[in-house]
């Protein structure tokens, strides 16, 4: 399901109420390929059933600032999530703030209340995340397309005994 900004306290509370964790995935989508399904499918494992993934579509003005050209346009990469619903419980357009149109990744963080924020390892704005993340104690876990994902800094084993506990 696609939803707006002002939905976003809503779904925290709603994850507050019914104790659910909520995971974020902030992302360009451009041309969902299966290195993007691996990421939301092994995001929905660690997270479990009872957990909410929300997932922040890049808007046109940020991917175009970032990459220099726009791919398909921002609703299209929005649906195109959406027919993964069995992985994916929200989608929501993201703007970095280079537009006084758009919404900041910094308000989602602090509307949603996000538990965890998953991270492509080669994203251009790891370092803006680790900061937003610290200041909101917000878990990072860090996404290579190629191997599981992992909490930033712990191990492997450290990793499967941590997503254990996390599941319901």
């Amino acid at each position: 399901m696609i939803i707006f900004y002002h939905t976003l306290a809503s779904v925290a509370e709603f994850a507050a109420r019914y104790r659910r964790k909520i995971f974020l995935i902030l992302g360009t989508f451009d041309g969902l390929h299966p290195g993007h399904i691996k990421c939301l499918e092994d995001t929905r494992k660690i997270a479990g059933n009872n957990a909410l993934i929300v997932v922040g579509v890049r808007s046109d003005s940020m991917v175009l600032f970032m990459k220099g050209k726009t791919p398909a346009p921002e609703w299209e990469r929005s649906v195109a999530i959406t027919q993964y619903n069995h992985l994916v419980d929200f989608v929501i357009i993201v703007d970095e703030g280079l537009n006084d149109d758009g919404i900041l990744a910094t308000e989602i963080l602090g509307l949603l209340k996000p538990h965890y924020l998953v991270v492509d390892k080669d994203c251009g704005l790891l370092q803006q995340r680790r900061k937003m993340c610290k200041e909101r104690k917000i878990k990072i876990i860090l996404s290579d397309h190629q191997s599981p994902l992992g909490l930033e800094g712990i191990s492997s084993s450290e990793n499967e005994q941590k997503f254990s506990a996390l599941s319901p």
